[in-house]
């Protein structure tokens, strides 16, 4: 639960996963479904309205747009200071997950990666809410790029090579070739090593129980999910973090 609250600066809510929630901001009432993006604006007033009973995973950043870009590359959105919602922002997860681990860690050159990932985040944010979609690299195929963004947005729900293959226009056998000569593996084990990087992520930047890690990216079981992680990484889930926290613990006494 979210109380009512102000910034002096951009606050944004990144609903990674979850039932959809509900926001009062100022005197309107927002919804946000899962995968979907609030922006409130430098003191304005808001609150979740109400919390869920089932679990829900947010990330979220206090950003000022205008000292983050510069003037001329400033969307109009971020001068107007209104509120909005993006329901379809998937793509801001990456940006997210960048963000938050130069925010949490200690590593070199942390000025920099700050800065920079947090420009990435108002660059996403700004290509969204103006309705463009994420791009995509010259030399690929737009059929792979699309189907490549599907697989990244939407991890947890096993999108299957008939799936994407009807996503995109192509038969089931031309897009299962046609993606492994692009990306260099097939879509199945694509998604398996995004699942990974993510868990890492989480495991290592979040007290996440691992049960609630493992049903967000889609795993039926966290057996399941320890069995793919432990075939990707080398080790399990629960050793991961100990070891990954444990380090983080070691450098920061030895910061004081």
């Amino acid at each position: 639960m979210i109380r009512p609250h102000t910034h002096d600066v951009w606050e944004l809510y990144l609903q990674v996963a979850g039932p959809p929630t509900c926001w009062t901001v100022a005197d309107d009432t927002w919804h946000v479904p899962s995968r979907g993006m609030l922006a409130v604006p430098p003191g304005v007033p808001h609150a979740m309205a109400a919390s869920s009973t089932a679990p829900y995973h947010f990330y979220f950043a206090a950003l000022a747009p205008a000292d983050i870009v510069p003037p001329g590359d400033l969307h109009p959105l971020w001068r107007q200071r209104q509120p909005f919602v993006i329901t379809d922002a998937g793509s801001m997860v990456t940006p997210f997950e960048l963000f938050l681990r130069e925010v949490t860690t200690y590593q070199p050159l942390r000025t920099a990666g700050l800065t920079y990932t947090a420009a990435l985040l108002v660059i996403e944010a700004s290509r969204l809410a103006d309705g463009r979609q994420p791009g995509r690299h010259l030399a690929m195929h737009p059929a792979i790029a699309t189907a490549k963004r599907l697989i990244e947005n939407h991890l947890a729900e096993g999108l299957t090579v008939d799936d994407l293959a009807a996503a995109v226009h192509l038969s089931p056998a031309h897009f299962a070739e046609l993606f492994r000569a692009e990306i260099g593996e097939t879509p199945g084990r694509y998604r398996t090593r995004l699942r990974v990087e993510r868990a890492r992520l989480l495991l290592s930047e979040t007290d996440l129980p691992i049960t609630t890690i493992a049903t967000d990216l889609g795993y039926s079981s966290s057996q399941h999910f320890a069995t793919v992680f432990r075939h990707g990484t080398g080790t399990t889930p629960t050793r991961y973090r100990h070891k990954i926290t444990g380090r983080a613990h070691h450098s920061s006494v030895q910061g004081l």
